[in-house]
């Protein structure tokens, strides 16, 4: 497995046509700061400029997989407008990007995480993954109106991609993505891990463009 980027917050690692997003601040249960918003619009940019890869799994090391906002950066004054900027567009691009993105959760998937999460096309959880949107925590900067209904909005994007590469599974050569969830590898609480190769593999057959479709325009 190649490494393209390590740092505190994250790691891109590439495989073949598979990519692997972890986020690696397991001490803050992987809480986004300020580096975290910078670097993952780095790595949705590079992932979505590779015509390589195919298949997106984003995942987190340690007790969770992401805890949003880093409340500490939030409660000193250190985050303003530009993260939640920097935020939309990481999330834009995995939403609207030529590749399948599957999202690992388990421990807790909150705020952010769940956002992020609502961007992709496929979400596997472990038992017992506690799932919410606690918008009230930053509503100092964007209310909880408009953070609920670009989720609400993401859930209906969500719902036709996935709709769209079901459908594809009639066509030779294609996959259904909810039969391909269900095949995962159970996702390890450490953040080693694995989802099996066969069904990565068979997701990498998905046609390109059927995503593009038909997501909605959002903004």
């Amino acid at each position: 497995m190649e490494t393209l980027l390590q740092s505190d917050t994250m790691h891109l690692e590439k495989e073949g046509k598979r990519a692997w997003v972890t986020f690696t601040r397991a001490s803050h249960l992987n809480a986004m700061n300020n580096e975290g918003t910078v670097l993952l619009t780095r790595v949705a940019l590079a992932i979505r400029e590779d015509p390589d890869i195919r298949v997106v799994v984003i995942r987190g090391r340690g007790r969770a997989f992401c805890t949003g906002i880093d409340l500490k950066q939030l409660s000193s004054d250190e985050i303003d407008m530009s993260y939640f900027e920097r935020w939309e567009k990481a999330l834009r691009i995995f939403e609207q990007m030529e590749k399948i993105v599957i999202v690992g959760m388990h421990g807790y998937c909150l705020g952010g995480g769940l956002q992020l999460a609502l961007a992709c096309d496929i979400r596997v959880s472990t038992p017992g993954c506690q799932i919410g949107l606690p918008a009230n925590l930053y509503q100092s900067f964007v209310s909880s109106a408009p953070v609920e209904a670009f989720s609400m909005i993401r859930i209906a994007a969500n719902s036709a991609k996935t709709a769209v590469l079901s459908e594809s599974s009639r066509t030779e050569g294609a996959v259904n993505s909810t039969a391909i969830a269900n095949q995962m590898a159970r996702i390890q609480i450490d953040g080693n891990d694995r989802f099996r190769r066969p069904s990565l593999n068979r997701l990498c057959t998905v046609p390109r463009g059927l995503k593009t479709e038909l997501l909605p325009k959002v903004g």
